[in-house]
């Protein structure tokens, strides 16, 4: 006997355009599917990431959908997938879009259906230096990136979609819960946040006293957390679906004809009835007899039918708590099952690996300690050396140059020796010449020169009191030889009172009013200022530095002939050199001393060892 879901009501909330073939299965078996999206899908916020990543797909060892979204979304862009690119998917949904997309080869879990199940994939574990790409949502948990990266994966994530909040009231979302429905299938935790935040406080209480039907322990637990006890646990997919809501609301599916007789056939409680019509109907004398019969007949088959529905209401409570119990049972040993089978492979293979790396670490050492015991400890005694002083020269003088040639020269020299103890100590070089490369770079010397020429000119810049103003043109100035005698003459007593009387306009009469000593003291002051600029520049003393040079600028502009040449070429210099910031924050080389000196402890350890046996 078959089993149906007719005038049963299921609300399903998945994304609007992924609920076509769960609504189809459900109006198959019988039942009202009411499509209520508690998500909305919406494009990403940078849709060029996402395309970039697609034209690049043959430059991937492994490509990660999150979701059935996600590969609808790459399956628009890409006409044709990459030979030879695996794709790793969570679910059968996203694994059945993938074959539909064309890619040859597929990992996904055999029964977890989550991050957790895909990562314990054999072909998840050895990621060691594979580039992958990852496809998902915004947001989501951290669990498969960061444990991707964890395992040595080149990752580069990119964002297919948005999961946003539906555009729907609190009234509309009411009017779907109207009449109540016989459970609502949930398939995403935060659809079940959705759905309740949404709601009004009345239907909020609804919903608490309402089935859910969730497809994960995770969404089961969302679910709880908001006050609903009533959860029944599901597979994933839709068919899994379906097959647990029959199991909890399905009836029998009785045929018509099974239950109505035959026309020639009558029943026999239908034939004793006529007879006793009959009789009846021969004695008229009796009316109120048959009305008694009628009565006593009416009455009977109401309380049958009242005893039936009770029947039946509580064989559907008793076989929906035990179905319940039964899925939730199933499943944990199931877990428990795979968590058993999987912990015993790992500690298998562990085990092996193990064996494999003591045979190795025993051949290791007689190796090394015949061939290079003393030769380790000499070069990590020298690396150690040549960083202490690359650090001292970066501190004292901040030499990034100097600092780098060292880190990279001490490199070379680990790189050119194969031992597993100095992988710490080359990575921390690694980070600390990165460090250094992205310091800005400073010319001091070429700065300290450029200062050193500026005050070496100082005693050749015109002072205001030594400016000759601005001789009118020759041409100008001679008598015109075609002129009468007169202004001939006139012009040259004009030029011989011009070289005796001299008229100028000066606005401050300071300047003027040095003495000849106080020149000089003047200028040496000046060149005594850049001095200190120069010094402060060695010392990184960015205060002192503008300092100097600001005062060296205020005395050229006040005590010197701002309208020659030199003083404005010198002017120019002080201006860019007060835009120079020689405080730069150096950073140490500590990460690759301590990676150093904790080789050293080890290397010297596996020699006493050695020693001892």
């Amino acid at each position: 006997m078959t089993t149906t879901l007719a005038h049963c009501r299921f609300i399903v909330t998945r994304p609007a355009g992924q609920s076509d073939t769960l609504s189809s299965l459900l109006q198959h078996a019988g039942a009202e599917a009411v499509l209520a999206p508690m998500i909305s899908i919406a494009p990403p916020d940078h849709p060029e990431t996402l395309y970039d990543a697609i034209d690049r797909l043959r430059e991937y060892d492994l490509v990660v959908f999150v979701s059935p979204t996600a590969i609808a979304t790459v399956a628009d862009q890409v006409e044709q997938w990459p030979e030879g690119v695996p794709c790793a998917v969570i679910g059968p949904a996203s694994r059945d879009a993938a074959i539909r997309m064309g890619v040859d080869t597929v990992i996904s879990p055999a029964t977890q259906h989550d991050s957790e199940g895909l990562l314990a994939c054999p072909e998840m574990q050895s990621l060691e230096g594979k580039r992958v790409l990852l496809v998902k949502g915004n947001g989501g948990r951290s669990l498969l990136p960061d444990t991707l990266q964890a395992r040595g994966a080149v990752l580069d994530i990119v964002e297919a979609y948005q999961r946003q909040r539906p555009d729907i009231d609190a009234a509309s979302l009411d009017a779907l819960l109207r009449p109540a429905p016989d459970a609502i299938i949930v398939t995403s935790s935060e659809a079940v946040d959705n759905l309740f935040e949404l709601a009004a406080p009345a239907a909020q209480t609804q919903l608490r006293d309402s089935y859910f039907v969730a497809s994960h322990p995770r969404i089961a637990d969302a679910v709880r957390r908001h006050g609903a006890m009533r959860v029944i646990l599901s597979g994933t997919g839709d068919q899994a679906i379906v097959e647990s809501l029959l199991a909890c609301f399905g009836k029998p599916d009785t045929p018509t004809q099974s239950i109505t007789p035959p026309a020639h056939s009558p029943s026999p409680s239908l034939q004793a009835e006529e007879e006793l019509t009959q009789d009846l109907s021969s004695h008229s004398h009796l009316p109120w007899a048959i009305a008694a019969v009628v009565l006593a007949c009416a009455a009977a088959f109401g309380m049958s039918a009242w005893q039936i529905d009770q029947a039946d209401a509580l064989s559907r409570q008793q076989a929906l708590k035990l179905s319940n119990a039964l899925q939730l049972q199933t499943q944990r040993t199931d877990r428990t099952e795979q968590s058993l089978h999987q912990a015993e492979a790992r500690l298998a293979t562990l085990e092996t690996r193990n064996e494999e790396l003591l045979s190795q670490q025993t051949n290791l050492r007689e190796l090394y300690g015949v061939l290079s015991g003393s030769h380790e400890a000499a070069l990590l005694a020298d690396a150690e050396l040549t960083l202490a002083l690359a650090s001292q020269q970066l501190q004292l003088t901040g030499n990034v140059s100097a600092a780098l040639s060292a880190l990279y020269r001490l490199d070379e020299r680990l790189a050119g020796f194969d031992a597993g103890a100095l992988l710490p100590v080359r990575r921390a070089v690694a980070r600390d010449i990165d460090t250094l490369k992205r310091i800005p770079y400073v010319d001091l010397v070429g700065l300290s020169a450029r200062i050193d020429a500026l005050a070496a000119g100082v005693d050749t810049l015109p002072l205001v009191v030594d400016a000759r103003p601005q001789e009118d043109a020759p041409k100008a100035r001679e008598a015109n030889p075609q002129g009468n005698w007169l202004e001939r003459t006139w012009t040259q007593i004009r030029q011989s009172m011009g070289a005796v009387v001299e008229i100028r306009r000066i606005d401050r009469p300071d300047p003027v009013l040095l003495a000849p000593e106080q020149a000089l003291y003047l200028r040496e002051h000046v060149k005594l200022r850049l001095l200190n600029a120069r010094l402060a520049l060695l010392q990184h003393d960015q205060p002192s530095f503008q300092q100097d040079l600001v005062a060296a600028d205020t005395m050229l502009r006040r005590y010197f002939d701002r309208q020659s040449k030199p003083v404005k070429n010198t002017l120019a210099g002080l201006s860019q050199l007060m835009q120079q910031r020689p405080a730069v924050e150096l950073p140490t080389l500590a990460d690759s001393l301590s990676a150093l000196k904790d080789a050293r402890k080890i290397a010297q350890k596996n020699d006493e060892k050695g020693g001892r046996k």
